[in-house]
């Protein structure tokens, strides 16, 4: 018996982020947008996520602006792989990292 496994991610070419995108550069760009989403939209995405919510989940991150297109694939590749828990750290990281500047 042989097993087929499912193709990674189409390449960044095509508008979508390969899996080893998504680890390297995601982190920078994942915590840019939350910097320039509101603290409540912040805090909004934590609470859904702790509640396995995908469908609110993804209504907001469509509120993400267009121009991080990238940091969208990324949240919405979590979500669609179950990775709740993920996208809470990410929502706690703004939070994390203005009580160290302080």
């Amino acid at each position: 018996m042989q097993y087929q496994y499912a193709p990674p991610f189409l390449s960044q070419s095509s508008g979508f982020l390969t899996q080893s995108d998504t680890n390297t550069m995601a982190q920078p760009l994942v915590t840019a947008t939350a910097l320039v989403m509101p603290p409540e939209w912040v805090k909004q995405l934590y609470h859904v996520a702790a509640q396995c919510s995908d469908h609110l989940l993804l209504q907001l991150i469509n509120q993400i602006p267009s121009e991080y297109e990238a940091t969208t694939q990324y949240l919405n590749h979590l979500v669609d792989n179950f990775h709740f828990d993920q996208v809470m750290e990410w929502a706690k990281q703004p939070e994390d990292s203005g009580k160290n500047i302080q």
